[in-house]
């Protein structure tokens, strides 16, 4: 009889704490007489040593072990039993009138269950029975605080001593914002767990409670990465007008205890960036492989940009309770947002952070926090140059055209459309008003385009100053990954020469040469060439004309 008592008692404790603590405990089946454990310490085990950082715990005894002629068992606390009662109540249970309740709940099959059964470790009627004590206000006023010990050459583990053996309810006091620490944490749920508690038959060992509990919070965590040729990274360069793919990263939360959860993405495009959603791209949401649907599974709302133009976008995931995803799935969200003509040049980048709002307390859904921000930054590029005459004075009214690619024909190619004024243009996205594609220098020459990420683009020159020789500068200018401008010349007539620059009021700018006669072009190696095919071309040109003028007036004397 007292084997059997030891197996089906404390059978039921091992499922009891395993679905509870997460513990799991052996169990013996001998008939051999116990004795009373001593140890009185718990230890808490942790994923992250964050779960620990800022929680402070507190414990009330629910029951004492007993050792009644041999054999292990608990007798709940007088002071509780009640409370005991209509928490098991409250886990399905009816307590038989005169019983002990967590007796009579360890000696009843099914009455607690051990969660490794169950779909997930976080439910169950033992989590239901837990819970219930936690939010039962007379349990609530027997609770004293606890304190967590450090355990050497272990971060993730804590213990802590208690008043006596026995089973314990442990409550975790609050959440603990991000603001307090780096990792912000969730409360924890609510513990029940047995001091250690071990049996000896000469040389056999029958632990029957291991006294240690895994911490019940979590670490909410979102990041953000940009995805480039499909692979993952935080930064880009791109063109203004160009759309940049970003996933968001998160998991679905522990929402067990929660009757409404909150979880929120909230995205802060800074003001050169633009979020994309429009019939044929759109957000795409998954849990795990499964593609969400917006408005039922999750919502969007985009929010009107404010005084610093940043455009806000959060997506809600609040109806998690109900859909009941898997804990611990992933949760991916990838969108496009384009560059815009406001985007910043160089310098700090466009930052696009996401941060992450949850709920963080079990027993009080108006709770929530935010996780810091994370923040991938696109970039993009400007070159400058300037239109000079032969001693180096710039050139007003200058007219040039810019294509992608490398010695691009102006003759087939499309012209780059741009929007600005007075010498300064920045690329302009396909929707942008009052863009074009010739653009024309200030009154010192002056040309500074924006909004170019890497690449190769052609600037042909379509438009002479007054008073200068019709040739006409082409060259390339090509972008570096890290935003460095080469120029070479396209024409062959020397007109662009690599590192050729004048800097005016501290900005560096390529010299472009116009010439007034074909004298001041260069006369070595191809440009010298060059210069030979041009005065060919006008002299032919001037034969032609000369040719057409004396037909002209021989036709008229004979007349």
């Amino acid at each position: 009889m007292k084997g059997s008592l030891l197996k089906k008692g404390f059978a039921a404790l091992a499922a009891f704490a395993v679905g509870v603590s997460g513990l799991a405990l052996g169990v013996s089946t001998a008939n051999a007489a116990v004795s009373l454990p001593t140890t009185k310490t718990i230890t808490l085990n942790a994923e992250d040593a964050a779960q620990f950082t800022g929680h402070t715990f507190k414990a009330v005894k629910i029951a004492d072990y007993t050792a009644n002629n041999g054999v292990a068992g608990v007798k709940t606390v007088d002071a509780y039993e009640s409370e005991v009662t209509d928490a098991l109540s409250d886990a399905g249970a009816t307590v038989p009138q005169g019983k002990d309740p967590l007796q009579w709940a360890l000696e009843t099959p099914g009455t607690l269950d051990q969660s490794g059964d169950s779909a997930s470790k976080y439910t169950g009627k033992t989590r239901l029975f837990a819970d219930a004590l936690a939010k039962d206000a007379t349990v609530a006023g027997g609770l004293q605080a606890v304190t967590l010990q450090d355990v050497q050459g272990s971060d993730r583990q804590k213990t802590i001593e208690l008043p006596s053996v026995g089973l314990y309810l442990i409550v975790d006091d609050a959440a603990v914002a991000s603001t307090t620490t780096v990792k912000g944490s969730t409360r924890s749920l609510a513990i029940v767990v047995g001091t250690p508690w071990t049996t000896t038959e000469g040389s056999t060992q029958t632990v029957l409670s291991q006294g240690e509990v895994d911490m019940k919070n979590t670490l909410p965590t979102i990041d953000k990465v940009i995805v480039k040729d499909g692979q993952e990274t935080d930064t880009d360069k791109v063109s203004v007008g160009d759309k940049v793919l970003y996933r968001l990263k998160g998991t679905v939360p522990n929402y067990t205890g929660y009757t409404t959860y909150t979880y929120k993405m909230i995205d802060t495009l800074s003001k050169g960036l633009t979020f994309v959603n429009e019939a044929g791209d759109k957000p795409v949401v998954k849990i795990g492989t499964k593609t969400l649907e917006e408005n039922k599974d999750y919502t969007v709302t985009v929010k009107d940009r404010d005084a610093s133009k940043q455009q806000v976008v959060e997506i809600d995931f609040t109806d998690f309770v109900k859909s009941k995803p898997s804990i611990g799935e992933a949760i991916t969200v990838e969108y496009h947002a384009l560059l815009n003509d406001d985007a910043v040049i160089r310098s700090t980048g466009n930052p696009n952070d996401v941060k992450l709002e949850y709920s963080n307390n079990p027993y009080d859904d108006s709770k929530h926090d935010t996780t810091p921000p994370v923040d991938p930054k696109v970039y993009t590029y400007d070159f400058n140059f300037k239109k000079v005459d032969k001693e180096g004075n710039g050139i007003s009214d200058a007219k040039f055209k810019v294509y992608p690619g490398n010695n691009a024909d102006p003759n087939t190619a499309t012209a780059l459309k741009f929007t600005g004024s007075n010498g300064t243009w920045t690329k302009a996205t396909a929707s942008a008003t009052g863009a074009k594609d010739e653009l024309t220098s200030d009154a010192s020459g002056h040309f500074t385009l924006k909004g170019f990420g890497p690449g190769t683009y052609t600037v042909y020159e379509s438009g002479i100053p007054t008073g200068y020789a019709q040739v006409r500068a082409k060259f390339t200018v090509t972008i570096d990954d890290n935003g460095n401008a080469s120029f070479a010349d396209n024409s062959g007539l020397g007109l662009v020469k690599a590192n050729d620059t004048v800097k005016d009021n501290g900005v560096t700018y390529q010299k472009v040469l116009n010439v007034k006669n074909l004298t001041q072009l260069p006369l070595t190696g191809a440009a010298g060439t060059a210069l030979f095919t041009v005065i060919a071309v006008l002299l032919a040109g001037a034969a032609a004309t000369v040719f057409a003028k004396s037909r002209r007036t021989s036709k008229a004397l004979q007349a």
